[in-house]
């Protein structure tokens, strides 16, 4: 398919870079000194002078060259002469630029909108773990060129009032939701209010305080867990902190003091069992807006003693994956695309990551956090040496999951009337 061809073009210009890069160093290093006047020429020590690849691109080539493909011969689609991949690599991601569009694709014809990227905080357009621009851009800019969606990447407030000046517009920010460098009051001054902002400043104020978003999802009919406000428990109680992604919570028992700067709700059981063994669990959604692109599970064993479930915790087990997935998400996705279009209605337009678990003894769902997210690539890049076996994440790893956030994204632009399509 056209979109996989894209992705392995992505995948080509990528291992060309490091290629490119690794024979710069040699080049460097191989070049007379100062002191000796002759080259390094010496081939004992050459192994431990070049760093070796990160795993993920280590892995990405290995299952590349076993398949004996030759990327070479994999022809450019045609609308896509001119494309340069977009990758960032984590060292320079503070103020990065922004990721060049094909000049083909500036101008669709006919053109029935136009969306504005903008990085205007000190993250730059990858973010902190928000995006990977080199296998999240490529197909979803393709997508909306072919839908008559122009695409412009911003990094200056003047730039984003300019371009945000013409009709069927509206703007995406890409930003850490507790590093902000503008507000929606500045964004409408100069636009007008009646621009639609996915992942708004004021979205982000809001889901960047745990507490905040648990009272303003419950207050909407969201089923979130109980918060727990007093002084010391009355029961078991998962303790984290109120405005940090990804950090260590702690499981309390039932009488201990509470430390009301932290976020403590009620404990949930997770718990699964599967082949003798005792899992934590929990179901991350990944949306854009009121549609949910895809949803799976992560897992923690139970033997290392924390409820706290990551991406880089869930085993390497196909199997268990599968399992999960089946018994987890495929069994309520009707309830979980409902309580993401409830969600979106809360929040407002946005690219989403909402995190929910599942009572392993009543079987009811609670959310609790959401984040901005265009891609997940912890995720995917954890489960990467098992993709092949993953079935129900066929999504997550080829082309298609661009595509299919380019297609929700124009869907939600139609429904908030920016974009003029069918």
């Amino acid at each position: 398919m056209r979109e996989d061809k894209i992705m392995e073009q992505s995948l080509r210009s990528r291992l060309e870079r490091l290629l490119r890069r690794l024979a710069n160093k040699l080049s460097a290093k191989n070049k007379p000194t100062e002191a000796s006047g002759h080259p390094r020429s010496d081939k004992s020590g050459l192994k431990a002078r070049v760093k070796p690849l990160k795993k993920p691109a280590l892995a990405k080539a290995k299952a590349v060259q076993q398949s004996g493909s030759d990327l070479q011969s994999v022809p450019a689609p045609q609308d896509y002469v001119g494309w340069r991949s977009t990758g960032i690599p984590a060292r320079r991601r503070q103020r990065t630029a922004p990721p060049t569009v094909p000049t083909s694709f500036r101008v669709p014809d006919p053109m029935r909108g136009k969306v504005v990227f903008s990085s205007v905080g000190p993250s730059g357009f990858s973010g902190p773990g928000k995006v990977r621009p080199s296998t999240f851009f490529p197909t979803f800019i393709y997508t909306l060129f072919k839908s008559g969606i122009s695409c412009r990447f911003v990094k200056y407030k003047s730039e984003m009032y300019s371009e945000l000046m013409e009709a069927n517009s509206c703007l995406v920010m890409i930003y850490s939701e507790t590093l902000m460098d503008v507000d929606d009051l500045d964004i409408r001054s100069h636009v007008g209010g009646d621009r639609i902002v996915f992942n708004s400043p004021s979205t982000g104020r809001l889901i960047s305080r745990k507490t905040i978003l648990n009272q303003t999802l419950s207050a909407n009919g969201i089923p979130t867990p109980q918060r727990l406000t007093g002084c010391t428990a009355d029961r078991p109680v998962f303790s984290n902190e109120n405005n940090n992604s990804g950090a260590t919570a702690h499981l309390l028992s039932a009488d201990s003091v509470l430390d009301p700067e932290r976020y403590n709700t009620e404990f949930i059981d997770t718990r699964r069992e599967f082949a003798g063994r005792s899992y934590y669990t929990s179901i991350r959604v990944i949306a854009v807006g009121r549609e949910m692109i895809h949803a799976y599970v992560r897992a923690r064993p139970d033997e290392e003693d924390s409820p706290t479930v990551h991406a880089k915790n869930t085993p390497l087990d196909p199997v268990l994956v599968e399992h999960l997935q089946a018994t987890m998400v495929q069994n309520r996705e009707e309830e979980l695309t409902r309580v993401t279009a409830q969600i979106s209605d809360t929040l407002g337009p946005g690219f989403f990551v909402h995190d929910i678990v599942v009572c392993n003894r009543t079987e009811k769902i609670f959310v609790c956090e959401s984040g901005f997210k265009f891609n997940d690539d912890a995720y995917t890049d954890h489960l990467f040496p098992i993709s092949t076996e993953l079935r129900s994440h066929e999504l997550l790893f080829s082309g298609a999951f661009g595509k299919r956030a380019a297609e929700a994204f124009i869907s939600e632009g139609a429904r908030h009337g920016v974009f003029n399509v069918a």
